[in-house]
């Protein structure tokens, strides 16, 4: 009987040694830098299950958005530094967001020193047509113009001179606005910032430029309001040093849904 009872003693802690527990959780550590104001997507790619987000640390420094299972959407609300987890099934990551100051985008490019000797004027060329996918919709060149009357209400108030729009300023917005809601940012979602945009709707030369960005008003009363409210922002608006001014306007089903785009031009 002892044989017996030492036998399966023995037996049990073989297997107590050979059957191993339960599977600890994977943990990535992944980390990223966003300014205050952008909006940014993360997507957990091949996630076999729902993504679960969690905010361990800095909880009143952003805004999470859901979007399809497998991403979320981040709105940097204050500077600091912010730790996001993501789980599905057992995977985890843990992202630490460094968050900045926020960027206002504006530039300006000196007025020449000489002046140029007179040459032919060119023959006119067709204008650049949008990519299929970036559509002007009624909706969106209607609010162009309520945007230019609500931002010249605001430069005669300055005694400043009206905004004009132009054509391939609006094509370059509406292309901004499009972006905007892959990244929010005034930086491209191909990492190029947002004024190369230019060359694509064929504006070649230009004295100054500046772009505002805003996502999730319903109107532009409110979008203008935004703007106007915002040191940066207003800047931009009652800039002298600019002549035309166009907004991209589009809506979405996920993220922030209304996403806006001014640039300026002279």
């Amino acid at each position: 009987m002892k044989k017996i009872a030492a036998l399966l003693l023995t037996l049990s802690l073989v297997l107590s040694i050979l059957v191993p527990g339960p599977a600890e959780a994977k943990t990535v550590q992944k980390r990223f830098t966003m300014r205050v104001r952008e909006l940014k997507r993360l997507t957990i790619k091949n996630a076999k299950k729902r993504v679960a987000w969690k905010t361990l640390s800095g909880k009143n420094k952003i805004r999470l958005y859901k979007g399809e299972k497998k991403s979320v959407f981040i709105l940097a609300k204050k500077k600091g530094t912010v730790r996001l987890q993501a789980k599905t099934g057992k995977k985890k990551i843990v992202y630490k967001i460094t968050i900045k100051k926020a960027l206002q985008e504006t530039e300006e490019i000196p007025a020449p020193t000489s002046t140029p000797a007179a040459t032919p004027t060119p023959a006119a060329t067709p204008e650049p047509t949008l990519a299929p996918q970036v559509t002007i919709t009624e909706q969106a060149a209607n609010y162009e113009k309520e945007v230019l009357r609500l931002v010249n209400v605001e430069r005669s108030k300055e005694n400043l001179q009206a905004l004009n729009l132009h054509s391939k300023l609006s094509q370059a917005t509406a292309i901004r606005a499009n972006e905007l809601v892959e990244s929010f940012s005034h930086t491209r979602p191909s990492g190029e910032r947002c004024f190369t945009v230019f060359k694509e709707v064929g504006i070649s030369s230009y004295y100054a430029c500046g772009e505002n960005i805003a996502a999730g008003q319903k109107t532009p009363e409110q979008v203008v309001s935004g703007w106007m409210n915002s040191p940066g922002h207003r800047a931009n608006i009652l800039s002298a040093k600019y002549r035309y001014m166009g907004i991209g306007y589009v809506e979405t089903t996920t993220g922030m849904k209304r996403y806006w785009a001014q640039m300026f031009m002279s």
